[in-house]
């Protein structure tokens, strides 16, 4: 979600590199120093409460001797956490940062095995192929980028100096500018003036017309009438929530089920509750919380992306940080693990398709297919001028996957299937380049129209301390229609 596959979540140490046996060490240094620190203001930055108050730096001291100890515990990677793109890219990064050129080639070149159709990995291998002077290479990689419909930023990017020269350079520049060119087929549905909502679902309510939007700042639910009327369906951190992610109506059992996590970007965060997730039922009639179905296996993270529900009321949930799929059966009406897919990091769309067999899942790698009674998967197969990565809202639609692609430019596709469902036959782009768009996230198709979230605003968070831009430098939430 972090990172390599979408920059819209932005979760302490989520796309760090940090393994599962990390996260481990870092819970233990997380308890050593709420042992020394226990009564600082949990609203100063963690980095900066042990300095406050007297004897501040003696506790300093000790809380980094005891994190130096712990590190020195155990801070090596498991293999599982070697062996994906996630892993690779960032350190490939981190390598490139440090001008350790060589080795970040190296890693890139194993990220991009690992998920060969993501255009963003072929982007920096392109770029550590210039800066090591391998101009064939960077010019490939670079023209399958951009052939792919993304464009990174190479015009400006002085890493690819050494190569403008080239003849083909000037082909793919005129291809970054045909990338460039707006092709729109959306209209403003309605606009939310509330700026600091940082929403990043929506769902529709069929039977009363009603439009519910899930804010991961304030941890609250807004919903919108038929006549436009905007009100709180619960209030910020009502009920426990915390940032409102994937949500999905039941209109047949009269429920909205919501998948929510401890996220940094949000209101009252504590990173003592980091890695929990849950999925929140409420009674529309009721107005209320009735169930709770929380996943806590502190030091390992997990976090709730998004959902879908089959005809039967069976719930099934991406876990982004667990590289799993969990459902809640009616029948049963318990959380359990549904399937762990094999080459399938940070899952995160989720749909299913209308006879309700299979699952279609949106993952650093791809897309993949799930079989719903054998949980058997795959990926789902395209073109080779296509990819199925960078997709955070996925739909299906009349033998069609519905995607909103997060690269650069953002943009919401049509991926049209095969009659078997299994692979990609060809693609409509139906927006690019949108005035609008700034990290558009998902959207809710009512009846053949999907309404979506054009600007989440998730990145106007200040990197050092998690706290959200001021509210002349946000924008009211816009909400975009397009026919399908």
């Amino acid at each position: 979600m972090a990172g390599l596959f979408l920059p819209s979540r932005i979760h302490a140490g989520a796309g760090s590199g940090l393994s599962r046996n990390d996260m481990e060490v870092l819970a233990r240094f997380r308890q050593l120093h709420d042992a020394i620190d226990t009564a600082t203001d949990r609203s100063v930055p963690p980095a900066r409460r042990v300095f406050m108050r007297p004897g501040g730096v003696c506790k300093a001291i000790c809380f980094l001797t005891g994190l130096l100890v712990l590190v020195s515990c155990g801070a090596k990677a498991p293999k599982e956490s070697e062996n994906n793109a996630s892993y690779y890219y960032t350190r490939g990064i981190e390598q490139y940062d440090r001008r350790e050129y060589r080795d970040s080639l190296n890693s890139l070149t194993t990220a991009v095995a690992l998920a060969p159709d993501n255009a963003k990995l072929m982007y920096h291998l392109a770029r550590a192929y210039a800066v090591m002077g391998d101009a064939g290479s960077a010019m490939g990689w670079l023209e399958k980028t951009v052939s792919l419909g993304f464009d990174f930023g190479a015009e400006t990017d002085p890493n690819f100096d050494a190569v403008r020269k080239l003849p083909k350079y000037s082909e793919i520049v005129k291809q970054m500018q045909e990338i460039k060119r707006p092709i729109s087929s959306s209209a403003v549905a309605f606009i939310i003036p509330e700026r600091d909502l940082m929403p990043e679902n929506i769902a529709y309510d069929p039977i009363e017309g009603r439009f519910f939007v899930g804010s991961t700042y304030k941890r609250k639910i807004i919903s919108i009438d038929k006549a436009g009327v905007r009100e709180d369906f619960t209030t910020e951190g009502q009920d426990g929530l915390w940032s409102v992610f994937g949500m999905k109506v039941d209109p047949e059992r009269r429920t909205l089920w919501v998948a929510s996590s401890v996220y940094r970007g949000m209101v009252g965060f504590d990173y003592r509750q980091f890695g929990i997730a849950c999925v929140f039922k409420y009674d529309l009639k009721e107005r209320k919380c009735i169930r709770k179905y929380f996943l806590d296996e502190r030091p390992k993270r997990h976090d709730f992306n998004d959902l879908v529900l089959n005809a039967e009321g069976d719930l099934f949930i991406t876990d982004d940080m667990a590289d799993a799929i969990y459902w809640i059966p009616r029948e049963s009406d318990r959380l359990e693990t549904f399937v762990r897919p094999e080459h399938v990091t940070h899952p995160n769309g989720i749909c299913l398709s209308d006879d309700g067999k299979y699952l279609y899942v949106s993952h650093t790698e791809g897309v993949s297919i799930i079989d719903v009674d054998t949980r058997a998967s795959r990926k789902v197969g395209h073109p080779a001028n296509v990819t199925l990565c960078g997709i955070d809202g996925l739909y299906f639609y009349r033998n069609c996957l519905v995607g909103i692609q997060v690269y650069s430019p953002e943009r919401l596709v049509q991926f049209y299937l095969t009659p078997d469902h299994q692979a990609v036959e060809r693609t409509r782009i139906i927006e690019v380049n949108n005035p609008h768009f700034e990290l558009p996230t998902t959207g809710v198709i009512v009846e053949n129209t999907l309404f979506y979230i054009a600007n989440s605003q998730l990145r106007r968070f200040n990197d050092e301390d998690g706290t959200i831009f001021p509210m002349e430098r946000l924008h009211d939430i816009v909400i975009l229609k397009a026919k399908l």
